[in-house]
C-alpha cells in the first residue's frame, strides 16, 4: 500500500495556480506547513486532510493517492512473473509479504522462490539462492495441494537442480535429478553438469547422446503438429517454412553412409511438406517432394533400421529401438499420413508414383 500524498498535494496546488502562501492562507496553517506537506516531512491530521480534499474538489481516498494491491492468489502469482522481467530489487519485499499471507499456498511459495532464483542469478548472490532453495523445499511439500502434481514436482527440481548448481554443488545438483529422471527429462542437464562441471565426459556423453536422439524427436513431432495447426488454418508458407527446417535438421543430423530411422520420419514429414506445398498452389514441389517421400520409404523398407546409431554426434552404446506411432514400415507410416491430411489430390499423386517405383523395380529386376 503506497501513499503518494506530498506529491498530490504539489500538483494540485499548482493546477490551480496556486503558491505556497496562498494554499496556506486558504487551510488556516503556515507556508512552512505546506512546505513540509509537500516534501514529505509531515502529513496534515485528518480535519485539514478532509479540508485539503474539499478544497480541491477530489475525494480524500484520491488527495492520499493509496494504491492497494490486489492481494489475491492469482495476481500475486502474475506480479512474481513481472518482479522476475523488471529485476527490481523492492519487489523481494513484496515477495516476503506475500508468504505471510499465504504460507500454504504451492502456487505462492514456489512463485516467490522462483524470484528469489532470478535476483539470486542476476547478482550472483548466494544469499538470496540458499533463500529460494529453503522456499523450493517448502514448495515440494505442498506439491500434493496443486492439479499437475507430477509436473510441478519436475519443474522444482530443475530449479533446485539450477540452484545447487550456482552454489557449486554439482554433485548435490545431479543427484536431485537422477532421482527424478522419468523419461530421461533431465537427461541435457545431467549430461552437461558431469561433462562441463564435474569433468567426467564419458558418463557426459551417454547422457547427452540420448538428450539428442530426445530433442530431434521432440523438435520434429512439435513442427509436425504446428505444420498441421498452420493448414488448418490456410496459413500453408508457415507451414512450409517450418517442416523445411524440421527436414534440413534432419538430413544434417543423419550419418550419410549409414541408412536409418531417420529416413522414415524424412519420408513422412516430405508427404506433410507436399501437401504444404500443394495447397499453397505449387505443384511443382509438392510432386517433387512427393516422390522423395515415396524413394526414401521404399529404401528404409528394403532395409529397415530402427536404432539409434544413425544419427551424428551420438554414441549410444546400448541397444536403442525407435518408432513411431504411425507405422511400422515407411510406407504404412506415409499412407497414415495422407489419411490423416484427407486430400485425394496428394493421395492420387503418392499412388501414381507408387504404381511408378514398382513398375521400375519390377523392369530392374528383370
Amino acid at each position: 500500500m503506497e501513499s503518494s500524498l506530498a506529491k498530490n498535494i504539489r500538483e494540485f496546488r499548482k493546477e490551480r495556480k496556486l503558491t505556497q502562501e496562498q494554499l496556506a492562507e486558504a487551510m488556516g496553517v503556515t507556508t512552512g506547513a505546506v512546505y513540509k506537506w509537500e516534501s514529505g516531512m509531515s502529513v496534515p491530521e485528518l480535519q485539514l486532510l478532509m479540508s485539503l480534499a474539499d478544497y480541491f474538489d477530489v475525494s480524500v481516498d484520491r488527495l492520499i493517492g493509496y494504491e492497494i494491491k490486489d492481494n489475491r492468489k492469482e495476481e500475486i502469482c502474475v506480479r512474481m512473473v513481472e518482479y522476475c522481467s523488471k529485476r527490481d530489487e523492492k519487489s523481494l519485499d513484496e515477495v516476503e509479504k506475500a508468504l505471510k499471507r499465504y504460507p500454504n499456498s504451492f502456487e505462492i511459495v514456489r512463485g516467490c522462490a522462483e524470484v528469489y532464483l532470478v535476483f539470486g542469478i542476476g547478482k550472483q548472490d548466494k544469499a538470496r539462492v540458499k533463500r529460494s532453495l529453503e522456499l523450493m523445499e517448502r514448495a515440494m511439500l505442498l506439491v500434493p495441494e496443486d492439479k499437475d502434481k507430477e509436473s510441478a514436482k519436475l519443474s522444482i527440481v530443475s530449479s533446485m537442480s539450477t540452484a545447487y548448481t550456482l552454489l557449486g554443488e554439482y554433485v548435490r545438483s545431479n543427484e536431485i535429478m537422477s532421482k527424478n529422471n522419468a523419461s530421461g527429462v533431465f537427461n541435457d542437464e545431467i549430461g552437461v553438469n558431469l561433462a562441463i562441471f564435474q569433468g567426467n565426459t564419458v558418463e557426459g556423453e551417454k547422457y547427452l547422446s540420448r538428450a539428442m536422439l530426445q530433442s530431434v524427436s521432440q523438435f520434429t513431432n512439435t513442427a509436425n503438429g504446428l505444420a498441421y495447426i498452420f493448414g488448418k488454418r490456410g496459413d500453408y508458407n508457415s507451414a512450409r517454412e517450418l517442416l523445411a527446417i524440421a527436414f534440413n535438421l534432419m538430413k544434417t543430423l543423419e550419418k550419410d553412409s549409414t541408412p536409418g530411422f531417420f529416413q522414415k520420419t524424412e519420408s513422412i514429414m516430405l508427404i506433410a511438406l507436399s501437401y504444404a506445398c500443394l495447397r499453397s498452389g505449387d505443384t511443382k514441389s509438392a510432386e517433387k517432394h512427393l516422390k522423395e517421400s515415396c524413394a526414401l520409404a521404399s529404401k528404409f523398407d528394403s532395409m529397415p533400421d530402427y536404432s539409434a546409431d544413425s544419427i551424428r554426434f551420438t554414441n549410444i552404446s546400448e541397444p536403442t529401438f525407435i518408432c513411431d506411432s504411425l507405422g511400422f514400415t515407411a510406407e504404412e507410416s506415409a499412407e497414415k499420413m495422407l489419411e490423416i491430411l484427407n486430400d485425394s489430390e496428394l493421395t492420387a499423386m503418392w499412388q501414381k508414383e507408387k504404381n511408378g517405383n514398382s513398375e521400375r523395380k519390377r523392369n530392374n529386376d528383370k
